[in-house]
């Protein structure tokens, strides 16, 4: 292994269950095992203030003083977690690569207002990244190919995600079932939680025995997000059946995930869907929308149906009260973080 010194920039290495955080986190700890040059720089003590769509924009000129920490630490390589950060890739580095962890779709830069501003943004940060970039890590072969759709071809390598020890640990529950569970953001609209929350309402009108939606969420003030979906969909009494849970442990998570019926997850796209994987690492079924962008190595387990299906589907894993079988658990747990930080350091050594 060659001994070259190794700098990660994330916006942060210590938030959330899921997303950019997860990632930054668990791929500096794995690495550092195996790699004791490694180094990581938080983005969030220089400009982790600014979480306004606009002021995230002025928010880059701050990045100026992290590139300045940067060219103080001299790094052989410089590894950011995202390509937001596409200013530190100027650095005068020998070797320049960005993890692409979130799909593209060109189709949100026309939202309106500080939404539009974001996406466009992070669009032109993108693509800056992209022509920075000497290496490419894309965590699916599906982020590869929307990348490669709207900016090109790179030099570029696949390294999945891995899971959380918490959810490799766990045993596989055989006792009852109850309850469903998703585990992610809830304020992106990608996600599709008006979907989620309005099935797990229809789901109690339908069937005798009524079943609770938890949600564990890094999400800011989650509870009133919900409640805000609630009134636009003209749900009433959806704190009954929903209960919201923020930043809880791994292992909180995974006590959940192991005795419930099945992780729900509506999203219509995941650049990976750790949570997807980590839900079938217990044990529990999980459930995805059919014609979702989700990854085929997370997603080929999962079952697949339409809004219109997901009801029937959802209770009858309920009625069964029967884990995933073994080789589908064997499988999930086979995506672990040492395993990934091994790939990334060996993409380090051939750079």
């Amino acid at each position: 292994m060659k001994n070259d010194k190794v700098l990660l920039v994330s916006k942060e290495f210590d938030y959330g269950k899921d997303g950019i955080g997860v990632v930054s986190r668990e791929t500096y700890n794995k690495l550092v095992e195996i790699r004791p040059s490694t180094k990581k720089l938080s983005l969030k003590d220089y400009a982790g203030k600014f979480r306004n769509p606009i002021l995230q924009g002025v928010g880059k000129v701050f990045e100026g003083r992290a590139l300045a920490e940067v060219m103080r630490i001299k790094p052989d390589i410089i590894h950011a977690m995202a390509p937001d950060h596409a200013s530190l890739l100027n650095a005068d580095i020998k070797t320049k690569i960005v993890t692409w962890h979130d799909m593209i779709l060109l189709g949100r830069t026309k939202e309106k207002g500080l939404l539009g501003y974001k996406y466009k943004t992070k669009m032109r940060l993108w693509k800056k990244a992209h022509e920075n970039a000497d290496i490419i890590i894309d965590v699916s072969k599906e982020t590869g190919r929307h990348r490669e759709k709207y900016f090109g071809k790179k030099p570029s390598y696949v390294v999945n995600n891995g899971i959380s020890d918490a959810f490799l640990r766990t045993d596989i529950w055989n006792g009852k079932r109850d309850g469903f569970v998703y585990v992610g953001a809830i304020e992106y609209a990608s996600k599709n939680i008006n979907s989620l929350v309005k099935f797990i309402h229809k789901y109690n009108s339908v069937y005798d025995e009524k079943q609770k939606l938890n949600i564990f969420t890094a999400t800011r003030n989650p509870q009133a997000v919900i409640e805000s979906i609630a009134r636009v969909e003209g749900l009433k009494n959806v704190d009954d059946i929903i209960s919201v849970i923020g930043n809880a442990s791994d292992i909180e998570i995974a006590e959940r995930i192991r005795k419930s019926v099945a992780l729900v997850n509506l999203a219509l796209e995941e650049g990976f869907g750790i949570t997807i994987l980590s839900a079938q690492a217990c044990g529990t079924p999980s459930i995805v929308l059919r014609g979702a962008d989700i990854p085929e190595v997370v997603s080929r387990n999962a079952i697949k149906c339409s809004m219109e299906e997901l009801g029937e589907k959802a209770h009858g894993l309920y009625i069964r009260q029967s884990p995933l079988e073994n080789r589908k658990i064997k499988y999930a747990r086979s995506f672990t973080w040492k395993r990934a930080a091994e790939k990334i350091n060996s993409i380090y050594d051939k750079a």
